[in-house]
């Protein structure tokens, strides 16, 4: 799931959340060559945390390895699939699974995802096609300017990573042999279970593996102190680690660096743990000449300590957990889950986020503080066990956002206008720098003039002597090649021609001469300088190494396939790009031009990046924002913008948008905790309503109650329904045409101008994406027909994996006897299903299997041979171990098709017997402060911590819209939208259980009208016994039909709302006692005109 910024502001809140990963090296052969030592994944973790389960978001990777945004690309599909799998390795050799690894691979979305996917790629297509219109241009500038320019080449297309493509059914077939080799030759990998769910089973890959967490701990033998490690981007992984409410569970990522800030967090982070000491002494073991192989230079990983930020939350939140405090049980598990939910409003894939939540604007940080305030009066949590909602309790929540939208967008406007100045400011001091233009020509000074430059330029001069001073001794820390010495450095080179070209370098030239000469008749890098030395690191070593012209790193398959003539080789080459022109070719790219040289790229791609950062220059001043929510009657223009109204009006209306978002949030909230509720809903607007409209929102029970699971989407229906016309060679052949064709009954699901609504954002990446969303019947009734002509391999792309995925183990395994039988019993897919219930053979892993696929039978036997998957003649592999050119001989893994347990429910406790990590934070991490994320804008982050601080005085008149005065009208109650009660003071009662002093009559109730009239003829004060004749008074004087109370306890608060319904409806006419017994009994908030507040 996508919300932006949330991983920095969660990492800046809660720092010590995340751990740095030490990473035992791969060692070479005699310390030099290109012989890999086989590495023993068996040994202890040096990273101190010995991993039970590891779990792999596999898109998490295909991704980076396919289309890497730096460093060489790989020039075949084949490469791709080979670094997926090398990645793997890298995971596997760090984390070091026990028990289980589990590879799951993005199947078939929901509908509430596709949406999101479809403006994705649509979105990137026109991107795709605006940027080479720019290189178009200034290839024309360039030549007409007499200058060299590159040739232009067409990008490889990343939307076939989309399930229901040959890509990805070749990728699962190159993964199932990977996992079969590694398990029959790696003695690490014999000892754990391995399931792999490919893109043909239906769910996204995360939350594949949170539903196998969670059917797994609710059945009986189950572990509580297993060691979960799950490795992904998604920041949504993280609140769904959260929502296992398991013991030990941690989140596994590449190291991500958010400015300076952040870099200097991490610096501190690893000199206080040791961590840059012990990762160099493994790097020193390596040696310098490992530490240049690809698999040693990587980034490195973090993980997220999702028991520490338990213990960060639990610190947080410590008031709303004392004893005493809440007059229900408390409980840290009840609350995270009331916290993951609180984090949706501020982002989420399914949903627009609410116009007035942005985590940079303090968002989080506010819910937090209203949560903390408001749950000790709300009698219950928001949500319960299995992902439901209380949607009263949400209702008193988002009646707190909508009362400061008004102060929220004032702010906001204010940010930006501040930040537009500072921007401004900033431009004209680079324009101005030192008193000259940076546009003319440079000037050169032998020795500054300090006089004539003054302090100023004093301080910064020795400021950067300083940080350069220390980004030098850091870099020698961290630098994992550790030269000693020039010499050393000019030996490792020589050395390492000497390997490659061993025939043509001779004792007396190995080691370069001082002037790059040599009896050699290949190029020799020249030495380095001594101040070089000292600054060198690995990238630069590495770029020398590979400049050398006689390299041949990739292997194809009709090289000799001999160990000894390997070498050490990088993954394609910098400059190429992909040619995806080529239908029927495997091949990513079908030929290359001569490239470049690396100055002109330069200048092309500086070029091209000018003119695109001018372009988005003209888009930041030309954006009208037409609704300005900073300024009064922000609703009215919202909801009569034509883009709003025409989306709000062609889905539904203005109810429907309501309804909708409403169910939204329990529909996410039930995708997180039981599974997904419907494949079929999704969210039919563009744009999210504001919090303020969301009142009442408990009368969409009903709707929250009536979604059905239904079934998926098939995959190629998938594609279909996400890809733009410009990857319709993705798509079976003969369906191609209804995504270009004028005549495609479906052709208006494919613009090739996407629509774009500015929304008031000056950067395009922020507009909302108006595509016309997918109507099912209309896309299969189109597609259906061109069913009969598609291939085989076609209609296997469109087909259902088996069951949830296939379980591989080696033949020695505690349960493999069971399977041999199951195989052995049963001779296909078809055949019954046979339960796991032998829990002494595999503790906590219940299930059922059946054999595979016919394509997955192998007998096990050192005279079986699997055959390496299918692969072009331009296929070029770096592996060194012979990973895909060679067949595996000698066949030690059982493989059946896996189905999870039956579905039990998930409860949000923490299973008995589990024994949390001890506690690892002071009384000083426990001060937690506030993320500033907006360049020292505004910040709501500090309100919401006491009574009125949402409601400032003069906000709130502009939330009232025409819609609601019309409605008002209709009912003939209009006249009521201009007087309410403002605000309500009580007297609070000395026991917290009884608010309203029920059992103390002589308790007092002090009531004030906004006009400071009272409610009753004849006093402003009044006795807790003439609780009906309040209610009654309300109603006379207002013309109110009824008034309802949102039950509040703890701190005294009660929410008093005006509503619509009879008075009936509450038990009005049953006496004093019963009104209240019954309002207090059932917590709602009735459609509410004016909310209103009690206060201590």
């Amino acid at each position: 799931m996508g919300v932006p910024a949330f991983f920095r502001w969660l990492t800046e809140k809660y720092p010590k959340i995340l751990e740095d990963v030490l990473e035992e090296r791969v060692k070479l052969l005699g310390g030099e060559g290109s012989t890999r030592i086989q590495f023993d994944s068996t040994r202890p973790n040096p990273s101190g945390l010995e991993c039970d389960n590891l779990y792999i978001d596999m898109n998490g990777i295909i991704h980076p390895c396919s289309h890497p945004e730096h460093g060489p690309q790989p020039t075949t599909e084949e490469e791709m699939y080979e670094n997926v799998c090398l990645y793997v390795d890298r995971l596997f050799r760090a984390m070091r699974p026990r028990k289980l690894l589990y590879l799951a691979v993005d199947g078939v979305a929901p509908r509430a995802k596709m949406n999101q996917q479809r403006a994705r790629r649509f979105r990137s297509a026109q991107e795709a096609r605006e940027h080479l219109e720019v290189e178009h241009l200034v290839r024309e500038e360039l030549s007409k300017m007499g200058q060299k320019v590159p040739p232009a080449k067409k990008a490889w297309d990343s939307n076939v990573i989309t399930p229901g493509t040959p890509f990805m059914l070749r990728l699962s077939e190159y993964i199932r042999f990977y996992v079969r080799k590694r398990m029959s030759t790696d003695k690490a990998w014999q000892n754990i279970r391995v399931i792999f769910s490919d893109a043909s089973i239906p769910g996204e890959g995360e939350h594949k593996i949170m539903s196998h967490i969670r059917l797994q701990r609710s059945q009986p033998g189950y572990s509580p102190n297993l060691v979960h490690v799950l490795h992904g981007l998604d920041a949504d992984l993280i609140m769904l680690a959260l929502a296992t409410h398991e013991a030990h569970f941690y989140i596994s990522r590449e190291e991500v660096l958010f400015g300076r800030k952040s870099q200097n967090q991490a610096e501190m982070r690893q000199l206080e743990t040791g961590f840059r000491d012990k990762q160099r002494v493994m790097d020193e073991e390596a040696g310098d000449f490992a530490m240049q192989i690809l698999e040693n230079k990587q980034k490195p990983f973090v993980r997220v300590s999702i028991p520490v930020l338990r213990e960060y939350l639990a610190a947080d939140f410590a008031s709303c957990l004392a004893p005493g405090r809440l007059p229900f049980p408390p409980s840290l598990e009840r609350l995270i889950d009331d916290i993951v939910f609180l984090c949706f409003f501020v982002g989420n894939d399914f949903l627009p986020h609410l116009p007035s939540l942005d985590i940079r604007d303090g968002a989080l940080d506010y819910l937090f503080n209203v949560y903390k305030r408001t749950l000790p009066t709300l009698g219950d949590y928001i949500t319960n066990h299995g992902g439901n909602v209380n949607l009263s309790h949400v209702d008193v929540i988002l009646a707190e956002v909508g009362a400061i939208e008004d102060y929220v967008f004032t702010m906001k406007h204010d940010n930006e206008m501040r930040d537009r100045q500072r921007r401004e400011d900033m431009k004209a001091r680079r324009k101005q720098a030192g008193g000259r233009s940076l546009d003319a020509p440079p000037t050169f000074q032998n020795q500054p003039n300090h006089a004539a430059r003054g302090r100023a330029a004093k301080i910064l001069e020795r400021e950067e002597s300083m940080r350069t001073s220390k980004e030098e001794k850091g870099n020698k820390k961290i630098k994992p090649s550790h030269m000693k010495s020039k010499e050393n450095l000019e030996a490792a080179l020589s050395l390492k021609r000497a390997l490659e070209n061993p025939s043509k370098i001779t004792a007396d030239n190995a080691t370069p001469s001082s002037d790059g000469g040599g009896a050699t008749d290949h190029k020799v890098v020249p030495p380095i300088k001594e101040e070089e030395d000292q600054a060198m690191d690995a990238s630069e070593i590495s770029m020398r190494i590979k400049a050398e012209p006689s390299r041949g790193t990739k292997r194809s398959l009709d090289e000799s396939k001999n160990e000894g003539d390997a070498k050490i080789g990088v993954v394609g080459d910098a400059e190429k790009e992909f040619d995806g022109g080529c239908e029927n070719d495997d091949t990513v790219a079908s030929s290359f031009v001569e490239d470049a040289s690396p100055e002109v790229l330069k200048a092309f791609k500086d070029r091209v990046k000018t003119k695109e950062r001018k372009q988005l220059d003209a888009y930041s001043q030309n954006v009208e924002d037409k609704v300005r929510l900073h300024e009064k009657g922000w609703k009215n223009r919202y909801y009569t913008d034509k883009c709003k109204a025409d989306d709000v009006a062609a889905h539904g209306g203005r109810e429907h948008l309501f309804r909708s978002y409403v169910l939204g949030l329990c529909w996410v909230m039930k995708y997180y905790y039981d599974g997904c509720p419907s494949w079929k809903w999704y969210y039919p607007f563009h744009y999210a309503p504001f919090a303020s409209d969301l009142r009442n929102i408990e009368r969409f029970e009903c709707d929250v109650r009536s979604l059905e699971i239904s079934t998926p989407f098939n995959p190629v229906e998938q594609l279909m329904a996400v890809l733009p016309s410009d990857s319709s060679h993705a798509v079976p052949k003969e369906a191609r045409w209804l995504m270009s064709d004028p005549e495609s009954p479906i052709i208006d699901f494919y613009p090739t101008e996407v629509p774009v609504d500015p929304n008031g954002k000056a950067m395009p990446w922020l507009w909302v994406v108006l595509l016309p969303f997918i109507e099912e019947d209309r896309l299969l009734d189109a597609l259906t027909p061109t069913l009969t002509k598609w291939t085989k391999e076609e209609l296997l792309c469109n087909s259902r994996g088996l069951d949830d995925g296939y379980l591989f183990i080696h033949f020695t395994h505690t349960i493999g006897s069971k399977i041999r039988g199951v195989l052995q019993d049963s001779k296909t897919a078809k055949s019954p299903k046979t339960r796991l219930t032998d829990q002494s053979a595999c503790p906590g892993f219940v299930g059922a299997v059946r054999p595979p696929l016919s394509n997955e039978i192998h007998p096990v036997g050192d005279d079986t041979t699997v055959s390496c998957p299918a692969a072009s003649q331009k296929a070029e592999f770096t592996s060194l171990d012979n990973l895909f050119t060679e067949p595996l001989v000698g066949n030690d893994v059982l493989c059946v098709a896996f189905t999870e347990p039956l579905k039990l429910s998930h409860k949000s406790i923490m299973i008995p017997g589990a024994v949390p990590p001890p506690p690892s934070l002071t009384a000083q991490d426990k001060n937690i402060g506030r993320p500033r994320l907006n360049r020292g804008g505004g910040t709501i982050a500090n309100m919401g911590i006491s009574n009125g601080q949402s409601y400032k005085s003069g906000y709130g008149s502009m939330n009232i819209g025409s819609y609601e005065r019309d409605l008002a009208n209709r009912n003939g109650r209009g006249n009521q939208m201009y007087q309410a009660v403002e605000e309500l003071a009580v007297i609070p009662h000395s026991k917290p259980q009884d608010p309203l002093g029920k059992r103390d009559k002589s308790k007092q109730i002090t009531v004030m009208l906004a006009n400071s009239r009272s409610i009753t003829s004849s006093s402003n004060t009044i006795t807790v016994n003439k609780q009906a004749k309040i209610v009654n008074n309300l109603i006379n004087r207002t013309g109110i039909q009824a008034i309802t109370t949102s039950r509040m306890v703890g701190d005294m608060h009660l929410m008093v709302t005006i509503g619509c319904i009879c008075r009936t409806l509450l038990g009005v006419s049953r006496g004093k006692d019963s009104i209240f017994n019954r309002v207090y009994q059932t917590p709602a908030v009735i459609t509410p005109h004016r909310i209103l507040r009690l206060r201590k």
